[in-house]
């Protein structure tokens, strides 16, 4: 619909602020490290709306999402659809075990997004792991990884009433890290497939659990 090349280049294309910084979104897009990706999203009462784009020359490739209820985010579901084209559009990770999400700033910035929105919702980190800064004291050689554990015992203990035994996978946690091309990611286990081996999937504090980790990686992750 835009079809000046500046107007183009104004709307399709990450905004560089007066003080240098760049900021990866612009006009409801936002845009990734992904060659040629971006997407807008929104939702208003009774729709909700998705619209991701690989633009580059080699994928071409255009997922539009619709639903008759608000407050759905396809940005997952958008990605995973585009991986079913080729290599080249999907997570390359195992996104039916994982919950992933492709973040638009860099890891450190992200992470420190994360640990605002937690303290906002009073929900305490037990601890911090910055896997890439212990490989370095180590001699060794990382991208940026780092994982934050976090919970409420009101939630967990609830689950460990049931089978004790699932205290290997609590408290909750996310890992942000960088891949081989530069992108961020975030990412937990799916909590229905991970309380499965417990026998604990129908558990009614399970979906909570999802939805609030996903809200969080959504919050951590995007500019929006």
């Amino acid at each position: 619909m835009i079809h000046k090349p500046e107007h183009q280049a104004m709307v399709y294309a990450p905004w560089q602020l007066p003080d240098g910084r760049t900021v990866p979104a612009v006009a409801g897009w936002q845009f990734y490290k992904h060659r040629g990706l971006m997407d807008i999203k929104g939702s208003t009462p009774g729709y909700s709306a998705f619209l991701s784009r690989f633009t580059d020359a080699a994928e071409l490739v255009c997922v539009t999402l619709l639903a008759n209820k608000e407050g759905v985010d396809f940005t997952n579901l958008g990605r995973r659809i585009a991986g079913a084209f080729g290599d080249l559009l999907s997570t390359n990770y195992d996104d039916h075990k994982l919950y992933l999400l492709e973040g638009q700033l860099p890891v450190e910035d992200t992470v420190r997004r994360l640990e605002k929105e937690l303290a906002e919702r009073k929900i305490p980190v037990f601890a911090k792991f910055d896997h890439a800064q212990n490989a370095r004291e180590a001699g060794l050689e990382l991208r940026p990884t780092t994982v934050l554990v976090f919970g409420a015992p009101k939630v967990g203990t609830g689950l460990m009433q049931a089978d004790q035994s699932i205290a290997l996978e609590l408290p909750l946690r996310i890992a942000i890290w960088q891949d081989g091309a530069g992108s961020t990611w975030l990412g937990f286990p799916r909590m229905q497939r991970l309380a499965a081996d417990y026998g604990l999937q129908d558990h009614p504090v399970i979906p909570k659990l999802q939805r609030l980790l996903e809200e969080l990686v959504r919050r951590a992750g995007g500019v929006y």
